[in-house]
């Protein structure tokens, strides 16, 4: 039986999608650089903050490392601690929800107390959060802050505070989305002073992105604070902020694809040596 272009062009049209959706799911998927277990914020790979000033973290930033220093208390050590005698470095944990996961952080900021609590969690993450400032028995600040797709592609690429505090920000990303920042352009519209400190200039801040999708690329914030390569169960991990990656076709894909391009082309061939049309022209 003949079959007319139509039809073959047909086939095609209804076979395409399924065949691309085998060849790039595994296990014919080319393998990706997950990063799961090799870049979650921790000893292993913690914040870089920009010492060279070139907008970008490298080797040679300067490195902070959150530090559990026991159940519900994380400490950040770094140089910007300017009241020992009541250190703004350490973060108290506490609320926990249904899982264990902690929910609100907070610290003592010299006669200020300061707390960050996660609102709505879907799937382990939270992308709404209420914050609040009080100096003895008097609230001093408060609102909220809700992180945004400004863009409507499906991921978040930035936050919205409303309250005390009204103010957009919107996130950038370095290298393979491993890091992600806020552009220094747009942290004074959080009140933090990027000028000087009690130990000098405070460089942009680079936060690691782990991949949490397998596409080779980070996309989340997720916690190791003890650097053991698994993320720490009682902490919660950041929402997607970068969209996945377009899969791409794996080498057994690609040597199946090939074989089957040859096996048509030879098809074709002696086709048109049988019926002879590629029969040389008489003489």
């Amino acid at each position: 039986m003949k079959v007319s272009f139509r039809q073959f062009a047909l086939t095609v049209t209804l076979a395409g999608p399924l065949v691309f959706a085998i060849a790039t799911a595994p296990p014919f998927a080319a393998e990706t650089r997950a990063q799961g277990a090799s870049h979650m914020l921790g000893p292993n790979f913690p914040v870089r903050l920009d010492g060279n000033g070139d907008g970008q973290p490298s080797a040679g930033d300067e490195s902070v490392s959150p530090v559990r220093t026991g159940g519900g208390s994380v400490e950040v050590p770094s140089r910007w601690n300017c009241t020992p005698e009541s250190p703004s470095n350490v973060i108290q944990l506490s609320n926990r929800d249904g899982s264990g996961r902690f929910r609100t952080a907070s610290r003592t900021n010299g006669p200020l107390n300061q707390s960050i609590t996660a609102g709505g969690i879907v799937n382990g993450t939270a992308r709404d959060f209420s914050y609040e400032q009080t100096r003895g028995d008097l609230t001093t600040s408060n609102g909220s802050i809700t992180l945004t797709d400004a863009n409507n592609d499906g991921v978040l690429d930035g936050a919205r505070f409303r309250g005390t505090l009204t103010a957009s920000i919107s996130f950038v990303f370095s290298g393979n989305s491993d890091y992600v920042s806020v552009p220094w352009s747009q942290v004074s519209a959080l009140g933090l002073n990027i000028s000087g400190s009690c130990a000098g200039s405070l460089p942009q801040i680079w936060i690691p992105l782990a991949d949490t999708n397998g596409d080779g690329r980070g996309d989340s914030v997720v916690f190791d604070l003890n650097g053991d390569g698994r993320s720490d169960g009682d902490l919660l991990a950041g929402p997607a902020v970068v969209v996945p990656s377009v899969p791409t076709m794996g080498p057994i894909a690609r040597l199946i694809l090939m074989a089957l391009i040859g096996l048509t082309g030879a098809w074709f061939l002696s086709r048109r040596r049988t019926d002879g049309t590629n029969a040389p022209a008489a003489v």
